[in-house]
């Protein structure tokens, strides 16, 4: 086994065994869980709606209205014990209503203790029970309140712009595929701020102990720089797969609730999803280099962070610029960063996805993020020989321009 390949095994094993690797695993996913699990209680639980009316065959009209979120209840005959209820959290509020010449007035009673209670089902049983009431003192026949009542017809047909020209696009497989863009976008966040950070710290860590002259006694600087990357890199990758298989073991045990039911997971796979996996992974490639070069910069392990803060500005940018063209629509500005590395590998492939960006331009910005990416690896291939034994007392900075000199008199 040669010199690379063994650098590469020991960096991967190491970063696979930590405490860190492992909770950067299953944190994430515990955390989902314990969210996914209280907004699912929170969700199944309907709230309890006493009614208080003089008129009892008014209150009993509001149980015919009872829905999954919302229970009406008449088995409290007067205000007071309304409220004693409420208090002590038998119910999760009262509506309190009366009769007001030809008008219904409802009054809605909650506490801060109280499950939440939804006001689009309130409205709509109070406005159904009310044009009853008023239809009932004007005689209406109940068949010209039907007439009254049936909404006219209203179809929605959403089209996307592409090439200039609108074209027709299944609404679930477009939502699919910006929901699993956007996931696929967070996950790429989350992992570029951590390995990066980790890619430094380990680079920084050897340093600081003056481990890396014993490494670079029996291997070069460029093995050791590839190695580092490229094991880190390993890391990262299995992470990404066992997310993976988790991902298809959740749609099997959950494969009843109504998140994974109604997600449309025919139309998961597809050429935007490849392409935004392909460009996060070149993207991170182009991070970890970056974080190699800053690791190789600091004395010790506490100007880590110090070094590798402006790398983390760029992606932080990069991902705001993503989720506003999803909420808020794309602007020209987003339209320039997707072509520039470091910002395209999150936004290029969202652009993709919402129609504002060609297949041909996609390629391009990918390409362009490719090419340098191998020209930066190269560079800082470089830098990294001639500043990763450098030591300055002044700083990460001054170890820079001392390594760019030294380049410099190298190449001359």
């Amino acid at each position: 086994m040669n010199k690379f390949k063994i650098v590469v095994k020991n960096v991967f094993l190491q970063n696979l065994k930590s405490p860190v690797f492992l909770w950067m695993l299953f944190g994430p996913i515990l955390l989902f869980g314990i969210g996914f699990m209280i907004s699912s209680n929170a969700n199944s639980k309907s709230a309890k709606i006493a009614v208080v009316s003089t008129d009892s065959s008014l209150s009993q009209t509001f149980t015919n209205f009872n829905s999954k979120n919302t229970k009406y209840v008449v088995d409290y005959k007067s205000e007071a014990a309304a409220k004693k209820a409420l208090v002590n959290q038998k119910i999760d509020g009262y509506l309190k209503v009366t009769k007001q010449s030809d008008d219904l007035k409802a009054d809605l009673y909650d506490t801060n203790q109280s499950h939440k209670i939804s006001e689009e089902d309130l409205q709509l049983a109070i406005n159904q029970i009310d044009l009853n009431f008023k239809a009932q003192s004007m005689n209406l026949p109940p068949t010209s309140l039907k007439k009254i009542v049936t909404p006219p017809d209203f179809n929605k047909h959403h089209r996307t712009v592409s090439h200039n020209r609108l074209v027709t696009q299944n609404e679930d497989k477009n939502q699919t595929k910006i929901v699993a863009i956007f996931i696929i976008s967070m996950i790429f966040y989350v992992l570029n701020l951590f390995y990066m950070m980790q890619m430094a710290t380990n680079i920084g860590n050897e340093k600081g102990d003056r481990v890396m002259e014993i490494i670079l006694s029996s291997t070069n600087s460029k093995v050791q720089f590839l190695g580092e990357v490229i094991g880190i890199f390993l890391t990262m990758t299995t992470q990404l797969i066992i997310y993976g298989f988790m991902g298809l073991a959740a749609k099997q045990l959950f494969a009843d609730n109504k998140l994974f039911k109604n997600f449309s997971w025919n139309y998961l796979i597809s050429p935007e999803l490849l392409f935004a996996v392909l460009f996060g992974l070149i993207g991170v490639f182009l991070y970890l280099v970056l974080a190699a070069m800053l690791g190789s910069l600091v004395n010790n392990l506490e100007q880590v962070n110090q070094a590798v803060t402006p790398l983390t500005f760029p992606t932080i940018i990069a991902f705001i610029l993503a989720v506003t063209s999803i909420v808020g629509g794309v602007t020209p500005l987003v339209k320039i960063f997707a072509f520039i590395p470091l910002f395209s590998q999150l936004i290029a492939p969202v652009l993709l996805v919402l129609g504002n960006m060609t297949w041909v331009e996609a390629v391009i910005s990918l390409v362009i993020e490719l090419v340098s990416t191998v020209l930066v690896s190269i560079f800082v291939g470089k830098m990294y020989q001639a500043n990763v034994l450098v030591y300055s007392q002044k700083g990460v900075w001054d170890s820079l321009k001392t390594s760019a000199k030294l380049l410099k008199s190298n190449n001359s």
